[in-house]
């Protein structure tokens, strides 16, 4: 056991999690930054606004990949803090956030700045907590690491009564959190999902910022290789295969040109990895016609067979599998390699011969499967 104050507890346990530098810009220099100054571990970013400190944390853990610290002073700085911690939320980026509120001798009655700064951090955070006792700063620590890097990610909040973040307390050598914790997906909704894929004419996966967060880009690959599947990704998702590869289709939402969109449009199952699929990515939750699946670290995986219209309340499906070759240009299928089955429950062999529109607009396609890997020659002339 070590007797320390609550901020050196603090600064301990982020060096223990190897955590990214700390953005911010300090208050009273009494309030974490003096033990922040004291740790040869840790890097200070110092910022002129609070807001360009959250927006550079928020940067960091996207690219990095792992959670950045911003730290904001009581009141205003605590507020400033909002727009960034907002868009890391809706972003589902790993981020502390860790503030100071006024002491417990003067909380509520009108102490220098006091303000309600868990009532602005709860709607946008994954948790948000006050520090109640100096011997439990490791506990509230851990447990926000492990929430803001486990499931879907996100930011969480901490703050540090100002009393008691610098009142000591005994302390235990600090253990990391468990990072990463996923759910695993239904076996019932990935048997649906697969059927939905057995019978699908015109597949089309669409990639989001979850599956680059997840480091899924060598696995989306490998399953867009095999199978010949066209992709296209969401403005945050751009990058989780490179855009040179030749199956790749453009974006969805807003910034999509007329090639993507027909390609989206004419689509019979939709399969999105990595994306909650809202309003800009959709096109205002309309699926025409077809079927979807919808894969994330949230939700694991769900399958739908119907899928007319898809609802921001109720979110739609999953992940698919089982190998074929796809020739659009001759709009034609050829038989699944050996080893591979699509045999309906009556035993008799599925006809899934795809629709020669599907690619036909602007669009040149000849995919094969060769040893379980695709080649694809893909002319297109998008338009504005």
């Amino acid at each position: 056991m070590e007797r320390m104050t609550g901020w050196q507890a603090i600064v301990r346990g982020l060096e223990a999690e190897d955590v990214g530098p700390v953005f911010g810009l300090p208050g009273s220099p009494g309030q974490f930054y003096d033990q922040l100054y004291d740790s040869t571990k840790l890097r200070s970013v110092l910022v002129r606004h609070e807001t360009s400190g959250v927006f550079m944390a928020m940067a960091w853990a996207r690219v990095m990949n792992r959670p950045a610290v911003v730290f904001g002073s009581p009141g205003p700085g605590v507020a400033n803090l909002v727009p960034g911690v907002l868009e890391a939320y809706s972003g589902c980026t790993p981020m502390i956030v860790l503030g100071v509120r006024a002491s417990t001798q003067l909380e509520g009655m009108g102490a220098f700045q006091e303000t309600d700064q868990l009532g602005m951090m709860k709607p946008i955070t994954k948790w948000a907590a006050t520090i109640e006792r100096t011997d439990r700063a490791q506990w509230y620590l851990r447990r926000a690491i492990a929430l803001a890097t486990s499931g879907q990610p996100g930011p969480v909040y901490l703050e540090f009564p100002a009393d008691l973040g610098t009142a000591e307390a005994e302390f235990a050598p600090y253990k990391p959190a468990p990072r990463g914790v996923r759910p695993a997906a239904d076996p019932d909704a990935i048997a649906r999902a697969a059927d939905l894929l057995m019978t699908a004419q015109r597949p089309l996966i669409v990639c989001g910022g979850g599956a680059v967060l997840s480091e899924a880009g060598q696995a989306l690959t490998a399953l867009i290789d095999r199978h010949g599947i066209p992709f296209q990704t969401t403005p945050a998702g751009r990058g989780v295969i490179g855009e040179s590869h030749p199956l790749a289709c453009g974006m969805v939402g807003l910034y999509r040109t007329t090639f993507p969109r027909e390609l989206y449009d004419e689509a019979d199952l939709l399969i999105t990895v990595g994306s909650r699929m809202e309003e800009f990515q959709s096109g205002a939750f309309v699926l025409s016609g077809g079927r979807e699946v919808h894969s994330d670290r949230h939700r694991a995986v769900r399958a739908d067979g119907t899928g007319s219209r898809m609802s921001p309340s109720m979110p739609t499906p999953g992940w698919r599998l089982k190998p074929w070759t796809l020739h659009w240009s001759s709009g034609t299928m050829s038989p699944m390699p050996p080893g591979s089955s699509a045999s309906r429950s009556d035993g008799r062999r599925r006809s899934r011969t795809p629709s020669p529109t599907h690619a036909s607009k602007r669009c040149r396609c000849e995919a094969e499967v060769s040893s379980g890997r695709s080649t694809k020659l893909l002319d297109r002339t998008p338009s504005l």
